[in-house]
């Protein structure tokens, strides 16, 4: 382990000791930063997912869970439009129209009291700024992007 994951371990350890609201603070902070600070096993974890999960890795790629009964696998990519109140969300009616003349089945995730979640979709898609559409966990981007990939781009993002 790195010096700077030491740290990281050490730090994560005096947050969580604290407690009340300066203990609730500072989880919340840690969390909208992408969780700097965590223990020994989600930075094994995280440095094995960088690794690729392969041969020689710290760890080992988590098992796929068997399908449930009447699923079947190899359907279409999860399609989700992360939205916040804002000043562009005059953009939202028209990423869902998008979608929707597209035939794309989607999910509407609002992020205006997730800021950890916020903080990772903006990590995710390169500092933009929501609406922001992502397709099978990466970023496609906002409006603009959609227009530019077009109806079959689009469809073939989601159903390969």
């Amino acid at each position: 382990m790195s010096t700077l994951d030491r740290i990281r371990v050490r730090g994560w350890k005096v947050v969580t000791g604290l407690g009340g609201r300066v203990g609730q603070a500072a989880r919340t902070v840690n969390d909208a930063l992408g969780r700097p600070l965590a223990d020994e096993a989600e930075l094994a974890d995280r440095r094995a997912f960088e690794a690729g999960y392969g041969p020689g890795t710290a760890g080992a790629a988590p098992a796929a869970p068997p399908a449930p009964a009447g699923v079947k696998l190899g359907g279409p990519a999860p399609v989700v439009v992360f939205t916040l109140d804002d000043k562009r969300r005059g953009d939202v009616p028209k990423i869902v129209q998008i979608l929707e003349d597209a035939g794309i089945a989607f999910e509407l995730r609002p992020l205006d009291n997730d800021p950890a979640g916020l903080a990772a979709v903006r990590r995710d898609s390169g500092n933009k700024k929501p609406p922001l559409v992502f397709v099978a966990g990466e970023s496609v981007g906002g409006r603009a992007e959609l227009i530019n990939l077009g109806r079959d781009g689009l469809r073939k993002l989601v159903f390969g």
